[in-house]
């Protein structure tokens, strides 16, 4: 669990802070896609992340985008919250 959290505040709590202006925003369909391998995240834990989020362990996070150096590593809604 303790691993989820880590990832969640290095992953996820950066992309709060930042802004985009919107000359600068793209559509998620533009943005080029990457497997967690190849930037060095383990898949093992991404999907851990997930069940925990499907199963009610995480409440309240309805959707997940991971992005690093520009890729998109993963991304998901959760069917409750659509």
């Amino acid at each position: 669990m303790q691993a989820l959290r880590r990832l969640f505040a290095l992953a996820i709590l950066p992309g709060c802070f930042l802004t985009q202006c919107p000359a600068q925003a793209q559509k998620a369909d533009d943005w080029p896609q990457a497997s967690p391998e190849q930037n060095s995240l383990d898949t093992a834990i991404l999907q851990k992340l997930e069940s925990s989020i499907r199963s009610g362990e995480l409440k309240k996070i309805g959707s997940v985008l991971i992005a690093r150096q520009g890729k998109i590593l993963t991304d998901y809604v959760i069917p409750a919250f659509k």
